[in-house]
């Protein structure tokens, strides 16, 4: 029976039971098995608009889409709601009727505003709020309620956070504790692909000229085909309409420079996140040398320990060396970053009066060149990585070495110190049992005494009690004689004869 049961749970079962469990890592992992379903898949997004679930026994069953957003304006967990935020984000992306559904409770659209335009709250909470920006990425809203530099602010947060840097990384979801898992590579991909075209039609609407660039928009579909059309090069079109059709070659140049110019920027960011990690690891070596320190003072205190302390010497030669390797590679990412800022400021001064054709090949080359520098950071970070595991495994091997030498000194005293209890406790043993005997034989003889003299008592007060009886049964006796001798003396008197057995009992009386 259990094995029919068992049959008859889907996948999606499970997984929409575990978007509703109360476990965050359990919902968040759900979560992200619905978004990998729908990135790319119109047609399942518009099937997950038909799942219903059971929201209790008597009530009407409640779609995915009322569950998940009653999910997210319910719960106080920021892993849930981060979870719940990034399905969002990828099942109204290109999906006409999912907005519709979603634009349909009317308490959405305050609430990703309001949890957008909060400044209250940790570092988890504003990553929260930078992921309700963009799910919540209306043009209309932004500008009127929430700020668009406030909404920039929280996007950025979102990008810059370490949280979005080890997901972008690796495809594998890894954290130290299940409440460090944020976000999903696949949605750290949707995000970078469309972060910047939103902030691109945000800041293009908030200057004087990008006010009439675009026309007023009714849906979301609408607003976010003008994202994927309007871009910064648009702004000079405008101000030259007459020269649009004689300069097309001049604009595909200039996207093509946009477009060098952002990866330009992500690799900038990259070797921030790098100089960051590398700092990072910096400190960390720093603990481990003092402590490395701290552990050959104690070595060398024990009289068994020279061969460790000599160990812990070349430990620390090794890791002195590390360290000083790891500056130099801090040092090289400072340079890196000056030199996208510079290569950043000179694009900028330049791109308006330069040649696009010579800027396109310079920008090229830069960028070529970031990349190789990029290329050979990472390389560095991994080889310093390497070496900082395999000195963590030789310490944790000397510190293995110590913990057993210690325990082996441990081991010594303590037994030491029970033969010396137990030599006292034999003493004292002996003593006490020597004590106790003599006491035994006292409490005997006085026992004994005390029983004879109980016995001696007991023995006097019978005799007394013999005494008196016969004493009392003599004069008994004497009072039957005399009066036997009356009755004998008034028998004769009388003329009675006496019998012999009167006469024997007289004479045994005259005996007595």
């Amino acid at each position: 029976m259990k094995h029919i049961l068992v049959k008859e749970v889907t996948a999606g079962q499970l997984i929409c039971s575990g978007l509703v469990h109360s476990d965050p890592l359990v919902v968040w992992y759900s979560s992200c098995t619905l978004l990998h379903c729908v990135l790319n898949s119109p047609k399942e997004c518009e099937r997950l608009l038909r799942v219903q679930l059971a929201s209790g026994i008597g009530n009407a069953p409640l779609t995915l889409m009322e569950q998940t957003t009653s999910i997210l304006t319910q719960s106080h967990d920021c892993q849930t709601r981060a979870a719940v935020l990034m399905f969002l984000s990828g099942w109204l992306l290109h999906c006409r009727t999912a907005v519709i559904a979603f634009l349909q409770n009317s308490y959405n659209i305050p609430f990703l505003t309001a949890d957008a335009s909060s400044t209250e709250g940790d570092e988890l909470e504003s990553i929260v709020h930078g992921l309700s920006a963009f799910v919540s990425a209306l043009m209309q809203i932004v500008q009127n309620r929430i700020g668009v530099t406030t909404f920039v602010e929280k996007l950025e947060r979102v990008s810059k956070s370490e949280f979005y840097a080890h997901a972008a990384q690796k495809p594998q979801p890894r954290a130290s504790s299940p409440s460090q898992l944020m976000f999903d590579h696949e949605f750290t991909k949707l995000f970078h692909n469309f972060e910047p075209e939103v902030l691109r039609v945000l800041l293009s609407n908030e200057s004087p000229t990008g006010g009439a660039m675009l026309n007023d928009t009714t849906s979301l579909t609408t607003k976010t085909t003008v994202n994927g059309v309007v871009s910064q090069e648009e702004e000079v079109v405008q101000r030259y309409k007459q020269l649009i059709k004689q300069q097309d070659d001049e604009i595909t140049a200039l996207k093509e420079k946009i477009k060098a110019m952002e990866t330009g920027a992500i690799a900038s960011d990259a070797l921030a996140d790098v100089q960051k990690e590398l700092s990072m690891k910096c400190r960390i070596i720093d603990e481990q040398t003092k402590y490395m320190e701290d552990l050959q003072n104690y070595c060398q205190s024990l009289p068994s320990a020279a061969g460790s302390a000599d160990e812990i010497t070349r430990l620390k030669t090794e890791l002195e060396a590390t360290t000083t390797l790891l500056k130099q590679r801090e040092a090289e990412n400072s340079y890196y970053k000056q030199q996208c800022d510079a290569w950043q400021s000179h694009a900028l001064c330049q791109g308006a009066s330069s040649d696009p054709s010579g800027m396109l090949q310079t920008l090229s080359a830069e960028v070529r060149e970031l990349e190789s520098q990029l290329v050979f950071g990472w390389q560095a970070y991994e080889n310093l990585n390497q070496q900082l595991s395999a000195t963590m495994n030789e310490n944790c091997s000397l510190k293995s070495q110590l913990e057993q030498l210690n325990a082996t000194i441990q081991n010594l005293q303590q037994e030491n110190s029970k033969t010396m209890v137990a030599a006292e406790l034999e003493k004292q043993t002996r003593e006490v049992e020597t004590s106790t005997e003599a006491q035994d034989e006292e409490k005997k003889l006085e026992a004994a005494a005390e029983e004879s003299k109980k016995k001696a008592e007991t023995a006097i007060s019978d005799l007394n009690s013999l005494r008196k009886e016969q004493e009392d049964l003599l004069m008994l006796l004497a009072d039957q004689d005399q009066k036997l001798r009356e009755y004998r003396s008034r028998l004769k008197t009388i003329g009675v004869e006496v019998s012999s057995d009167e006469d024997d009992v007289n004479e045994d009386s005259e005996l007595r």
